[in-house]
């Protein structure tokens, strides 16, 4: 409700041009989180590749965004949010749980994100890919 207050709020202050680039987010009863609508806002986000192990900003298409592909492999590379930051290349445990939370669509989109995600899932990457598995289960209540 407060969301599209401001959002017609600024619609009054702003041009034709930006009024169509402005985000529209809905509600996620399952990630009990704000989604984006597909189609009303492009931003740039960051794409990792699990089999050559490399990260890559794109403008995330609003059609069809699972067919992003690695610029190297031509393999599917998955979105993993804007404040993504990808392990070192020769770090394969730490992209074996990046790949985990990639699988399961747990993005680094905010703060609150990032922070859940380092502290209460991956234990500040103290967690093997297994516990990572395990801790999304427990948290989330995935079955």
């Amino acid at each position: 409700m407060g969301w599209r207050a401001v959002r017609i709020f600024s619609s009054n202050l702003l041009g034709k041009h930006q009024q169509k680039n402005m985000p529209t987010y809905q509600w996620n009863d399952d990630h009990q989180a704000l989604e984006l609508v597909p189609g009303t806002f492009n931003y740039r986000s960051k794409w990792a590749c699990f089999d050559c192990r490399k990260s890559f900003t794109r403008v995330r298409p609003t059609t069809e965004p699972d067919k992003v592909l690695c610029p190297d492999c031509k393999e599917k590379a998955v979105d993993m949010g804007h404040l993504f930051e990808a392990p070192p290349k020769r770090d394969v445990r730490s992209w074996k749980v990046a790949e985990v939370l990639g699988k399961n669509q747990l993005k680094y989109r905010t703060a609150g994100n990032v922070a859940f995600l380092n502290y209460m899932i991956t234990g500040n990457g103290k967690c093997s890919p297994e516990e990572v598995a395990r801790n999304i289960k427990i948290f989330l209540k995935i079955r």
